[in-house]
């Protein structure tokens, strides 16, 4: 019977000891909420150097690990992303003597609410919030950009992006978050067009009534 392959074997060794690894550095990062850390749906941009079969764009999967054949023994998500960077460039010296790598995070935050296109976008790590809401578009004739909902951590904030954002709020997005941007109100067209448009057809509903008799 043949032996396994070196290159397997060092493979589900690198495997085992990642997954080892990603569990105690996924109990710092949720110990410390300000590590930026990836989630499931965001995004690894990989530039290797000279090997392009290795880089790309690729999505961290459901089991938080890298969707691509070579890298799915990398388990990244809930790492912090600097480590991420120690571990993909270790994982590749398995296929490059001296790997020279890029490592990008794109993190995945969905804007809905009064913009122009909603959707799911991917931005850097410290992408301002009126960044990404532009990236959707921009709000629409309705929108308040004075009351723009960050919702993170089922915890929900209100962000003035109309002028200066007020001091001590959070205004960079994070890996998850969810972006609603508010309709303005409008005295006019909330309440008395309603009610004038009650008020019309109550009067057209009697006068034929009155007629009928």
């Amino acid at each position: 019977m043949r032996s396994p392959p070196l290159r397997w074997l060092l493979c589900s060794a690198l495997l085992v000891l990642g997954s080892a690894r990603a569990r105690a550095q996924a109990a710092t990062a949720d110990a410390d909420p300000g590590v930026l850390v990836l989630k499931p749906g965001d995004v690894l941009r990989l530039t290797v150097w000279q090997r392009p079969e290795l880089s790309g764009d690729f999505t961290i999967g459901g089991d938080g690990t890298i969707a691509h054949p070579v890298y799915h023994a990398l388990h990244v998500s809930g790492v912090p992303i600097a480590r991420v960077e120690g571990d993909v460039s270790e994982f590749l010296k398995t296929y490059v003597l001296v790997p020279q790598v890029a490592v990008q995070p794109l993190l995945h935050v969905g804007v809905s609410g009064e913009v122009k296109a909603p959707s799911v976008v991917l931005v850097p790590p410290h992408t301002p919030l009126a960044q990404v809401v532009a990236m959707s578009g921009g709000p629409t004739e309705r929108g308040a950009m004075n009351r723009v909902r960050l919702i993170r951590d089922d915890r929900q904030i209100v962000i003035d992006l109309s002028g200066a954002a007020r001091g001590g709020e959070p205004v960079d997005v994070r890996s998850g978050d969810q972006v609603w941007v508010d309709r303005q109100t409008s005295v006019l067209r909330d309440h008395v067009a309603p009610l004038a448009s009650v008020a019309a057809a109550l009067a057209a509903a009697t006068y034929y009534g009155f007629k009928r008799r």
